[in-house]
């Protein structure tokens, strides 16, 4: 679960895009799995579920293991992982999130991107979370902010009908509630749009960290 901060250090997803591709080249060059090769698991000192393969096999994977594979990127999300198999064969993993950021918003219904982003966890979630996810949520912080994230939960669900994404790059929960607050403001249409935004977001983050694990 990302966050993504606001103000002038904010970057859209295809700057944020753009930005990593140096550091993801140069990180995963050595491993040759940046072109369409078979290669070594990227993320190998990770837990086995946070490990993506080379682009060559996730190509010929099954519709299952290739659901597996994308979902440590996107978490489990059938309306997602259905769209990008059909979108098979890709020349790296970036070019599978640049696809996804088109897909999301072209050739998706409002329910399937409501349920793409309900796929993640909420903020403050602590039960049931992904290696990565449990990762991103950062440590331990007072019972008082996990107490305001669930009010705030529950009033974003309530008006938005989905669940609040955000980049976190590595900010706290508590620094995140004045950003929560302001986004309760917003308009449906605006929210889902930055939710998705924040979700492809966190797809490059997470490819940039695996793939220097």
């Amino acid at each position: 679960t990302a966050e993504r901060p606001t103000g002038p250090a904010v970057h859209s997803t295809a700057e944020y895009a753009t930005k990593l591709t140096s550091s993801l080249y140069m990180a995963l060059k050595t491993e040759r799995s940046w072109e369409s090769h078979r290669c070594p698991l990227i993320g190998r000192n990770l837990p086995g579920n946070t490990m993506l393969c080379g682009v060559d096999e996730l190509n010929e994977l099954s519709k299952e293991q290739f659901d597996q594979r994308v979902s440590v990127l996107f978490e489990p999300v059938p309306a997602l992982t259905n769209i990008l198999y059909n979108k098979i064969p890709f020349g790296s993993w970036k070019a599978v999130i640049d696809v996804a950021a088109v897909a999301i918003r072209n050739d998706t219904t409002e329910a399937e991107k409501v349920e793409i982003l309900d796929a993640h966890p909420r903020i403050g979630q602590s039960k049931g979370l992904s290696d990565l996810s449990k990762k991103e949520q950062g440590a331990a912080e007072p019972e008082e902010v996990y107490a305001e994230l669930r009010t705030l939960n529950e009033q974003y669900e309530r008006k938005f009908g989905f669940k609040f994404i955000v980049f976190v790059n590595g900010r706290t929960r508590a620094a995140l509630l004045p950003e929560f607050r302001m986004r309760l403001e917003r308009s449906r249409l605006l929210e889902m749009e930055e939710g998705l935004n924040a979700m492809v977001q966190i797809a490059y983050d997470r490819l940039r960290q695996l793939a220097t694990a």
